[in-house]
């Protein structure tokens, strides 16, 4: 007698299940007594009050600083941008005061 397909499936799920693999019982890490990176290292100091919107200017070079210019001028796309960033905030604002009232 041929078993069934039926069968067949049963016992393949419910022996899936089994794992004749011993537990796995991970190794204990070392334990160290100082790090090899504790040299001189400095603590971060964050430059939040450094240039952001030109960041440019802090090379001060006077050739890069009249390009940033020309760029920031004759880009259309960035024109753009700006006048829909604008109208965004502008439309932004104008929901606040709506939403007070």
């Amino acid at each position: 007698m041929r078993p069934t397909p039926l069968v067949c499936c049963a016992l393949t799920v419910l022996l899936s299940g089994c794992s004749l693999a011993p537990r796995y019982e991970p190794p204990e890490p070392a334990q160290v007594s100082a790090f090899k990176e504790a040299g001189d290292w400095l603590p971060a100091q964050p430059a939040d009050a450094s240039l952001r919107d030109a960041w440019w200017q802090g090379f001060g070079d006077a050739k890069l600083n009249a390009l940033e210019e020309q760029l920031n001028s004759a880009n259309p796309d960035l024109q753009a941008a700006i006048a829909l960033l604008r109208r965004e905030d502008f439309g932004l604002d104008l929901q606040f005061i709506n939403f007070r009232d």
